[in-house]
């Protein structure tokens, strides 16, 4: 018989202070999911020098990675290295799956983890 391995995903998202009105409620949802193999990381875009980066993992005790560049021109190029860093994550972190989710969008039941892979 297969011995069946459960996927590692890494669930991330960019984000920056203007999305902390959801922040509570995402947390509190992405780190009560029922699925046993996946890692959260949040990439801040603030322009804040780290502060808000700060903030997030001293209060919810996740990864967060601090990326703001000044000499970017337009938010879209600023999102677009955010996205690279967390591509990188799981190329790097061996992840099999990359579940990006908005920060100000709740996930609608705690399985959607599993009802994706599936």
């Amino acid at each position: 018989m297969e011995e069946y391995i459960i996927p590692k995903v890494l669930l991330a998202c960019p984000t920056y202070e203007g999305k902390n009105y959801a922040v509570h409620e995402w947390m509190k949802t992405a780190k009560n999911l029922n699925y046993v193999n996946y890692d959260i990381l949040i990439v801040d875009n603030t322009n804040d020098g780290g502060k808000n980066a700060q903030w997030l993992r001293d209060t919810f005790d996740v990864e967060v990675i601090h990326h703001y560049n000044a000499d970017v021109p337009e938010l879209k190029y600023l999102m677009a290295e955010c996205q690279r860093i967390i591509t990188k994550r799981v190329v790097q972190g061996g992840y099999d799956y990359l579940f990006s989710l908005e920060s100000d969008v709740i996930p609608p039941h705690k399985n959607i983890i599993q009802t994706l892979i599936n």
